[in-house]
This record gives C-alpha cells, sequence and structure tokens, in this order.
C-alpha cells in the first residue's frame, strides 16, 4: 500500500510541475506578446524591456509564493569569479569562431566595423540585456530546469531537453512580427521560425547543463548576456543565407562541445548536482 501511494505521490508531481510549467510559459508569452504586438515597444526601445521587467518582478512574486528566493534559483555569489572565467571563456571563443567563419564564408571583411558603435549604444545594449537574460535564465534555467527534474523522475538530459524546448519555442514571437507587419513572407517566417527556435534550443542544452552541474546561474547568465549583446553590437548579416547559418552553427558546436571541457577540467570544487524542486 505504502508503494502504491509513493507511486501516486510521485505521478502527482509529476503532473503538477509539468503543469505549472506549460502555464507559466502561456502566462509569461501572453505578456511578451502584448508588449511586441500592442505596445510596440520593441519599435521603440529596440527591445521589450518593459515585459522582461514585469516578468521578472513577477518571477520574485511567484518564488515568494512559493517559498523559495533567488538563491534557490542558482543566484549567488559562490564561486563568482570561477563561474566568470569559466563562461566568458566559452562564450569569447564561441563569438570569435562564429564571427570569423560569417567573414571568410561570406567574404564580409567590414562586419568588424565598431566605428558607428557609440557608447550610448553599448550602454543601452548591455543594460537592457542584463534585464532579458536575468528574467529569462531565472525562467527558464532557475525554475524550468528543477521543475523538469520533477518531471523526469531526476533524469537530467530528459529535464534539459525539456527546459530547452521551452526555451526554443519562446522565441517564436519575434519572426511571427516579421511577417505581421509585413517584413517577411509567410516561406521565409517559417523558416526563420524554425531556425531561431532551433538555435535557441541548442544553446539552451550547455547552459542548463552548467546550471545543473554548479547548482549556480553564473555560467549561463554571464554566457546569455555576452552572447546577446555582441549579436546585438555586431550582429550577422543575414544577407548570404548560406554564411549566416554556417556562422550561427559554428557558435552552437563551440556551446556543446564546452560540456565535455568542463567535465574534463572544470575543479571539482565548485560542482554541486541541482537538487529536483520538490
Amino acid at each position: 500500500m505504502t508503494e502504491v501511494t509513493q507511486k501516486q505521490g510521485s505521478f502527482y508531481d509529476q503532473n503538477r510541475s509539468l503543469i505549472l510549467m506549460i502555464g507559466l510559459f502561456v502566462f509569461f508569452i501572453f505578456f511578451k506578446m502584448l508588449d511586441i504586438f500592442w505596445l510596440t515597444l520593441d519599435e521603440d526601445w529596440g527591445d521589450i524591456l518593459l515585459s522582461k521587467s514585469f516578468s521578472f518582478v513577477l518571477i520574485i512574486f511567484l518564488l515568494i509564493f512559493m517559498g523559495k528566493t533567488l538563491k534557490d534559483i542558482g543566484i549567488k555569489k559562490e564561486y563568482f569569479v570561477y563561474n566568470c572565467l569559466f563562461s566568458l571563456g566559452f562564450v569569447l571563443l564561441s563569438i570569435v569562431t562564429m564571427r570569423v567563419v560569417h567573414t571568410f564564408v561570406a567574404g564580409d571583411f567590414g562586419a568588424w566595423d565598431l566605428s558607428e558603435v557609440t557608447l550610448s549604444f553599448l550602454y543601452f545594449t548591455f543594460v537592457t540585456n542584463i534585464v532579458n537574460v536575468m528574467m529569462e535564465e531565472s525562467l527558464f534555467r532557475g525554475i524550468y530546469l528543477r521543475l523538469s527534474l520533477d518531471v523526469t523522475k531526476k533524469h537530467f538530459w530528459k529535464a534539459n531537453l525539456l527546459q530547452a524546448f521551452f526555451f526554443g519555442i519562446w522565441h517564436f514571437p519575434t519572426p511571427l512580427k516579421e511577417y505581421v507587419i509585413g517584413e517577411m513572407t509567410l516561406p521565409e517566417v517559417i523558416l526563420y521560425t524554425f531556425v531561431l527556435c532551433l538555435f535557441s534550443f541548442l544553446v539552451a542544452i550547455p547552459w542548463g547543463y552548467y546550471y545543473y552541474k554548479t547548482s549556480s546561474l553564473l555560467p549561463s547568465l554571464i554566457w546569455h548576456l555576452f552572447w546577446n549583446s555582441t549579436l546585438g553590437i555586431l550582429p550577422l548579416s543575414s544577407d548570404n543565407m548560406a554564411a549566416y547559418l554556417i556562422a550561427l552553427s559554428t557558435g552552437i558546436v563551440v556551446g556543446l562541445l564546452s560540456i565535455p571541457v568542463f567535465e574534463r577540467f572544470i575543479s571539482p570544487k565548485i560542482l554541486k548536482e541541482l537538487p529536483p524542486w520538490t
């Protein structure tokens, strides 16, 4: 009887966690689409800063309601320098490799031109991305990976792919907006959506891995912040689609290859596997 009760409880926790993940996704995607399609602040500010800021505040209230804190989802100072240096090393390697590949495949050597990048643009790009990555990492790694461990009975790789899946489809409103305003045709939007969601899914895999291994959001926060900011300051041109896709693929591959490197060289003292949410 006890074993049956335990199985029922486990099944209940799995379904409760999955329903919570779906419910949170619908809730937060609503605010994102409201910002993009109704407030259109992405057109005036260059980013959906309002919905991201509001969503991060909501995440804090959600954690309080659940009896959790930001520290519980990995926002903490332990091994700060170590985590920053490791993640910075790989994000810089990924970005430089990606841009070098794009430059040579596309034959576009002017892509490194920073002459029109102002200090105010650098500041604005960095600040908006801080808000962006804090919200997304807190939700998709901090909360979703924890819930995914419940859903998958603590099977990490299944849990990691689940959180990465939600992070991937989180990006579909951006190409949809291009179609609504007439900037892209339907076939172009379908391709753009597929590429954006797929690459977002893939890059979320190492981010989830780092979080699980260290119980710290710092590695994924640093990587996410510098990845987004660099692509904002020096965006890859999509005029040459082959060069664009090859370059992005190269950056993703470097990110995925960082996993075995992490396992081989990371100091054991900072390893602290993430416990499930419940």
